[in-house]
């Protein structure tokens, strides 16, 4: 073929089909973004059951930014697991699960292509949400046996 074949636009089925350059076609472009979109909402339902996996198996000895041990982790999400828990925990008491609830609840949205309209409001919306979630939950009365000793609310 030569460079002048190569370059003719009549000669190309998606320009002579009308489009106008294009890899595949618009419904082929909706179908592939359909999946993206379920494919994140995949990820971010994986985050989420990460997340609330660690919160639940929290372990207080385990090894964590203030706890210092040579005993092996055993929160099932790991290290990092751990550390993140310790940190939800301690912080939030039980309204730590927020954020991993919301990641389920967004998953839910993506893979469902209702998505997510302002991603910057619902951040921010668990962002203020959270220490009040906290403050709520630390006017309980504190039960014996929390795998915390800051109680059902946290340190807030």
């Amino acid at each position: 073929m030569t460079r002048a074949a190569l370059t003719d636009d009549s000669r190309s089925p998606t320009r002579a089909a009308g489009g106008g350059g294009r890899f595949a076609s618009a419904a082929v472009r909706a179908v592939l973004r359909r999946r993206m979109m379920e494919m994140l909402g995949l990820l971010v339902a994986l985050a989420g059951v990460a997340l609330l996996v660690a919160l639940g198996s929290h372990d207080p000895a385990d090894p964590s930014l203030n706890t210092a041990t040579d005993r092996p982790v055993r929160n099932l999400a790991g290290p990092a697991g751990a550390i993140i828990s310790d940190i939800l925990l301690q912080g939030f008491g039980f309204a730590g699960a927020l954020p991993g609830l919301a990641l389920l609840a967004w998953a839910f949205r993506l893979a469902t292509h209702r998505g997510l309209g302002s991603v910057a409001a619902r951040l921010g919306g668990l962002v203020a949400g959270l220490p009040l979630a906290a403050a709520a939950l630390s006017l309980l009365p504190m039960p014996g046996g929390l795998p915390v000793e800051a109680g059902p609310g946290g340190a807030v």
